[in-house]
């Protein structure tokens, strides 16, 4: 009976050493609306990306993180856009990709915007409009 329970200890603890769990270093708690670009900035590093651009005479900067991140038994690629209106955070989403078997796969969706933008056939580039 003793070696019985050292076996389901020793098992348990090799299991849970094994099943990890990575989180998103976006909690609930680290952003908070309101915050400067500069402060995300400074806590998080540099983005993956970002889109600046007016809207209604407003500065509009998007900011994108890209993270893996690891549940028990799948990968995903978690990407956090991060919205501020004249330098203030007002927005924070997320959108995850899931990663099938492990595979190291990014897969980098076009920006879903409101700017007009036109497609030039012959090379396949996009171009956005801009105001005069």
């Amino acid at each position: 009976m003793k070696n019985l329970l050292v076996i389901l200890l020793f098992c348990s603890l090799c299991t849970s050493c094994f099943l990890t769990h990575q989180e998103t270093i976006f909690t609930l708690g680290s952003l908070t609306l309101g915050d400067s670009i500069g402060s995300v900035i400074e806590k998080y590093g540099n983005p993956f990306k970002s889109d600046i651009y007016r809207q209604d005479n407003i500065h509009i900067t998007k900011i994108y993180y890209k993270e893996p991140v690891d549940d028990t038994f799948n990968r995903y690629v978690l990407t956090t856009i991060l919205t501020f209106k004249d330098s203030v955070l007002v927005d924070i989403e997320q959108q995850d990709f899931y990663i099938p078997s492990g595979d190291n796969v990014i897969n980098v969706n076009p920006v879903q915007d409101s700017r007009p933008a036109t497609i030039n056939s012959t090379s396949k580039e996009v171009n956005t409009l801009k105001k005069e």
